[in-house]
């Protein structure tokens, strides 16, 4: 009997474009020669659930634990939904991406629900959420090992799960990467099989403006900066060759006629010379077809002007490039070069010329507080908003992102691996391993007070300059809820706010 295949996303993700695992996983189905429905759970759960109880689920989802019967019971029903549709469709096997830790309170229900209705299908799950140890769902198991070990499911597709999958689809469930974390890394995407958006809607998404597709050309990050885990899901920077990537991009506008394409990579010029032919490429697609007239966004490292000419602006202008995400996190080149970031400001100044020459916009990620920044390199961050006001004022800086109360440490990160060096201690640790509570000996006036100050004093300044600040009047909120959460600020006098620096 040839397989048929219900996929499905669980909540939370974001609601304003299809997921990207929908055709990742439907391309994989057709690659294996299985046919196919799409279901996306998430999605449902927006269009018939209140939007307060959507934000209330939400945030339950993210702290892995319900905070009340009600919020309990609204997304049982979501779980009894799902069942008829199941019911409906009777696939042979059920694919249920668990995208994130915020998933898996999500997926415990659902897949409990399923076994207590014994589902006669068989269940496979996947997605970097399997990988996360939750301790009060899974008493320190990796969410996959826990769900196999329970009999919630038949198949857990660690890492990289394409070709896995698809040779699961075909029977051969010894294939690594199946139920057991044993597959390398990915060497060549140019071998997976193609995304397919056949049966995708991104209409019925909460989009802005339009429509919006998720396109993927890499893994990984050539840069190893110390605040970042990505090396923790991809030893090695892997990327698609540009036509490869400008083909599947026109083949989902095709499929949809969307022409709005947000990048999921860390990077989309990590490789130049793919980067280039993926511009150049799209370029002629755009001769040939006068209705293809794609944007794309994506995010980008800022390169030196011996790396990338002003010919190279121009081609991504006239492919489609509408904005870029930038990591600068800081103007100063001191920390910067702590970071491992390896661009100056004299980059800076360059790509953003190049920007406002042809057209391109930027929102800069920037990060306020970093574990060895001095007051002094706090007021340089000060100093350049003032010095490129007129790209935000022109909105070629379109927008600045930056978290409330500066430089969190993320597991598995360099930054983690130099706490002994940069003496830094941690009150406590949240279940999720992420670490907003610390305080470095090595730079005592860096308090958790200080650093929420720094943080807000670059919003505000950025504001006040006439920057767009991303979500400003809630990161504001934000600060205000800090404030009074930060009991152990109160508990410990050592993060205490220096007096030589109270404002």
């Amino acid at each position: 009997m040839s397989s048929h295949v219900l996929i499905t996303a669980i909540p939370i993700q974001e609601v304003s474009k299809p997921p990207g695992i929908l055709s990742v996983l439907a391309g994989c189905c057709e690659s294996a020669g299985a046919t196919y429905d799409i279901f996306d759970l998430n999605l449902h759960m927006h269009q018939t659930v209140p939007e307060e109880m959507c934000q209330q689920l939400g945030n339950d989802f993210l702290h892995n634990k319900f905070r009340s019967l009600d919020h309990q019971q609204h997304y049982q029903q979501m779980c009894d939904d799902y069942l008829k549709v199941v019911q409906r469709i009777n696939p042979t096997h059920l694919a249920l991406s668990v995208f994130t830790y915020a998933s898996v309170l999500a997926a415990d229900c659902l897949l409990r629900y399923l076994k207590q209705h014994n589902v006669n299908c068989k269940i496979i799950i996947g997605g970097w959420g399997v990988k996360n140890c939750v301790n009060h769902i899974t008493g320190k198991q990796e969410f996959g090992e826990y769900c196999l070990n329970n009999n919630l499911v038949d198949y857990c597709v660690y890492g990289e799960g394409e070709i896995a999958f698809v040779e699961l689809l075909r029977g051969n469930v010894d294939y690594p990467g199946i139920n057991k974390d044993d597959q390398p890394q990915l060497l060549d995407l140019d071998i997976l099989p193609r995304p397919s958006h056949k049966k995708i809607r991104p209409e019925d998404y909460f989009y802005a403006t339009v429509p919006e597709l998720l396109i993927n050309g890499s893994r990984g990050c050539v840069r190893h900066c110390t605040f970042c885990d990505v090396s923790r899901y991809w030893e090695k920077y892997i990327y698609k060759s540009g036509n490869v990537l400008a083909s599947e991009l026109f083949e989902a506008w095709q499929s949809t006629n969307v022409q709005k394409f947000i990048f999921s990579d860390s990077l989309v010029n990590g490789s130049i010379r793919e980067f280039r032919k993926f511009n150049r490429q799209i370029i002629e697609y755009k001769k040939s077809h006068s209705n293809f007239d794609p944007k794309y966004i994506g995010q980008f490292i800022c390169r030196p002007a011996s790396q990338l000419k002003d010919l190279d602006y121009a081609e991504m202008a006239q492919a489609g490039c509408e904005i870029l995400v930038v990591g600068i996190e800081s103007f100063s080149n001191r920390i910067r070069d702590h970071m491992k970031k390896k661009f100056s400001n004299d980059d800076i100044d360059h790509h953003f010329e190049s920007c406002a020459r042809y057209g391109i916009k930027n929102v800069l990620l920037m990060l306020s507080g970093y574990v060895t920044e001095t007051l002094e390199d706090h007021e340089l961050q000060l100093e350049y908003l003032k010095k490129y006001q007129i790209y935000g004022l022109s909105r070629v800086i379109y927008a600045i992102n930056m978290e409330v109360g500066g430089l969190l440490f993320f597991q598995d990160t360099p930054l983690l691996a130099m706490q002994d060096e940069l003496q830094v201690t941690f009150p406590h640790w949240d279940l999720n391993g992420n670490r907003e509570e610390w305080i470095s000996a090595a730079n005592p006036l860096l308090t958790a007070k200080e650093r929420l100050r720094r943080s807000l004093e670059i919003m505000q300044t950025a504001y006040d300059l006439g920057y767009k600040v991303s979500n400003f009047p809630q990161r504001i909120d934000e600060a205000d809820r800090l404030v009074s959460n930060y009991q152990w600020i109160n508990q410990h006098p050592k993060f205490e706010i220096h007096p030589s620096l109270n404002t």
